[in-house]
């Protein structure tokens, strides 16, 4: 499988089931060739409108303080240019703030930190060694390899490098340099970022750096819960949770190991029961409520576990939430989750219906027109079926060509087993008993 179809599937997965989707955290644009809204001019915003232009600003404010934290810190403390200030520091803090935009479409995620002490107090840590020029520079080169295009030629290389930079900065303000709690946090959180990118630019060959990541995941939640309770009722609390739930997705996809999707069922109902009980901006003070888009993952988890009545809950509450807020093309997609998991829990009717819908709403998105065809043909609706294929190959921005393979459908898109079979049959041409021959045109 090629290291970009898996990379889009991945995203895509995120938010609709087809495993790790060009991750949709949030889609930053309209697909190419998709008609604008009649009587409206809209631009979608990553993640999206209300609820997730909180989420937006929450996320800025994390890659900041990710980069900006140990890195401005300890350039303060060496008499050095902190981050945020400086032509070139300036651009990293730019290149951090567009790496959190686009993050969702790159399945990058974004780390979430806590701010630690002020450089005096840093500074006063008893015994601690004040970190050199060469501990600023190997920190700030680590976020700024973070913050660029993983696309790009020798991004692989590039972040191997990261994560061993990573490394020795780890070891050295979990040494001599005595760093606090958040500075380890915030490291960790890097280091796990760039093992987590490794794997995605492998195609999801490298299960190990996923799992190498969880164990960071760990220790930043061991920090926070022994050494910065107050990061406990924060933003980043939750988020550390959901970011450990994504790495095990990755081990379950690389692995194949089933448990993983319940370990990341689990981390996401940590994360979700959090935000119910009023977890806080860490940052900007107000209630977040529920992210959406993580509903819609616990919801993708929940489905790989055969759970489909329940994934249809988590996808029905994102809908809503995204309808509420104006997002009608995030409330497409989740509402096209919705119709997967009525496929899998055997109520096609159902299926069918949602599926339509969520065509009426977004023509343009390609998964419904997919099942649609699938399941029209499986029916003997075989003129139907063909028209739902021809607005997916030739109406909508991702066309069909992927969809023509089976295991990409099933394990990156996550389409339901009896709609991956039906799906079979329309490609073959293979008619259901009783339907009449068409005259086919397979594209």
């Amino acid at each position: 499988m090629a290291q970009a179809s898996w990379a889009q599937g991945r995203v895509i997965g995120l938010l609709i089931p087809g495993r790790p989707m060009e991750p949709m955290l949030c889609p930053a644009t309209r697909p190419p060739g998709r008609p604008q809204r009649r009587g409206r001019q809209r631009r979608v915003l990553p993640p999206s409108a209300r609820c997730a232009r909180r989420w937006t600003k929450a996320a800025l404010a994390a890659a900041l303080a990710l980069g900006a934290a140990v890195g401005g810190r300890t350039a303060a403390a060496v008499g050095g240019d902190p981050l945020g200030q400086g032509p070139a520091l300036r651009r990293l803090r730019r290149s951090l703030l567009a790496a959190a935009a686009a993050a969702p479409a790159r399945g990058m995620g974004v780390a979430s930190a806590t701010p630690g002490p002020s450089p005096q107090e840093a500074a006063a840590a008893a015994g601690a060694v004040e970190p050199t020029a060469d501990d600023v520079a190997l920190v700030q080169r680590a976020f700024a390899t973070l913050a660029a295009d993983p696309a790009r030629p020798g991004a692989r290389e590039a972040l191997e490098a990261a994560e061993a930079d990573f490394t020795r900065a780890i070891a050295r303000w979990e040494g001599p340099l005595r760093g606090t709690p958040g500075d380890r946090v915030q490291l960790r959180l890097g280091r796990a970022q760039a093992r987590i990118t490794i794997n995605d630019t492998t195609g999801g060959k490298m299960p190990e750096k996923a799992e190498a990541a969880v164990e960071d995941f760990d220790e930043v939640l061991r920090l926070m819960e022994a050494d910065m309770s107050g990061a406990v009722g924060t933003f980043d609390y939750p988020s550390v949770y959901v970011r450990r739930a994504l790495a095990k997705e990755e081990i379950a996809y690389g692995r194949k190991d089933r448990s993983q999707w319940a370990g990341a069922a689990e981390d996401y109902t940590r994360a979700i029961d959090l935000w119910r009980d009023g977890i806080k901006d860490s940052r900007t003070g107000p209630q977040l409520g529920v992210n959406p888009m993580v509903l819609n993952f616990r919801g993708n988890a929940l489905s790989q576990l055969g759970r489909f009545e329940d994934a249809l809950a988590d996808y029905q509450e994102a809908t809503k939430i995204f309808v509420k807020d104006g997002e009608w093309q995030t409330a497409a997609l989740s509402r096209s989750n919705e119709g997967l998991a009525l496929f899998g829990a055997g109520r096609r009717s159902e299926g069918v219906a949602r599926m339509e819908l969520a065509a009426l709403k977004d023509p343009a998105m390609v998964d419904p027109h997919v099942a649609l065809a699938a399941a029209y043909w499986a029916s003997g609706d075989v003129g139907r079926a063909e028209e739902q294929w021809q607005a997916a190959c030739e109406k909508t921005g991702e066309g069909c060509s992927r969809y023509k393979d089976l295991d990409w459908v099933k394990n990156i898109r996550r389409f339901p087993s009896t709609l991956v079979s039906d799906l079979g049959g329309f490609l073959r041409r293979q008619l259901p008993t009783g339907a009449d021959q068409p005259g086919s045109r397979l594209r």
